[in-house]
């Protein structure tokens, strides 16, 4: 894997992406024993990296090593702070002996970089927690029906855009329609992350956008970075395994027509 050395405020923050074929899994671990889960995207033309965590909405830019012009930051409650990082190196686990993959790079750059002016640095104390879904904490979420066998909940897209999506544990990710995707994207609510071919119902392959929804909220409860395909304006919007899989269990109800999250 490679591992980027960072300091911010008064921690030492360890940014490791994983070694396989996309890059695409990341770490960030925290002297505090803070560890969260990322997702990492290679931005282009050598400017550096973006990673976004998985259940909060922090992000971390991390900068070409010798850049003059980009400076590492931090992404805290839609703020960039700076921070100090070294570059990423490959770092060989103990027991792996196999090399890294070429890393992935996407067409598309994130549609924000780290700005090159900051507010003054804070000393932050602690990372953002995830949300909690585990213990006693459920989700109870309406149901609508829509057909035969089908069942739609009401979602929130970003800060305000709702959204009604077929609940689908078929699918991998969300997908949404083009207007909502562009709308999303024009407003910095979401951005670009590269484009995946994927096979539809039918069989036959179409080209989408995969996007990095800042966040998206289900029965109140508010998950961040997101990933959602972006397909035709006629598509079913689908709810799948993406979402669900971030809450420490779910079941439907379809006597009742709910599901229940946690």
């Amino acid at each position: 894997m490679y591992i980027a050395q960072c300091s911010f405020g008064s921690k030492s923050i360890a940014i490791a992406i994983s070694a396989d074929a996309n890059n695409t899994d990341a770490t960030i671990a925290v002297n505090d024993g803070t560890i969260v889960e990322g997702i990492h995207q290679q931005v282009t033309n050598g400017q550096g990296h973006m990673i976004y965590e998985v259940k909060t909405a922090t992000q971390w830019y991390v900068a070409p090593q010798y850049s003059n012009r980009y400076q590492s930051s931090v992404r805290l409650n839609g703020k960039w702070y700076p921070m100090n990082c070294g570059g990423f190196q490959y770092t060989v686990i103990p027991g792996a002996n196999d090399p890294p993959a070429p890393a992935y790079a996407p067409t598309y750059a994130p549609t924000q970089d780290a700005p090159l002016t900051y507010a003054p640095q804070p000393d932050v104390k602690t990372i953002i927690p995830a949300p909690s879904t585990t213990g006693t904490d459920s989700l109870t979420i309406t149901m609508y029906p829509e057909g035969t066998n089908l069942q739609s909940v009401d979602i929130t897209l970003g800060n305000s855009t709702p959204a009604r999506v077929l609940v689908d544990t078929g699918a991998s990710i969300l997908n949404i329609k083009e207007s909502l995707g562009n709308a999303l994207i024009a407003s910095g609510e979401a951005t670009v992350l590269r484009t995946i071919d994927s096979t539809i119902a039918d069989g036959s392959i179409v080209t989408e956008r995969m996007i990095n929804i800042s966040q998206v909220t289900i029965g109140g409860h508010t998950l961040y970075n997101i990933k959602a395909t972006v397909g035709p304006e006629n598509a079913m919007m689908l709810l799948g395994m993406e979402i669900l899989n971030r809450f420490s269990k779910f079941s439907i109800d379809t006597g009742h027509n709910r599901l229940i999250l946690g």
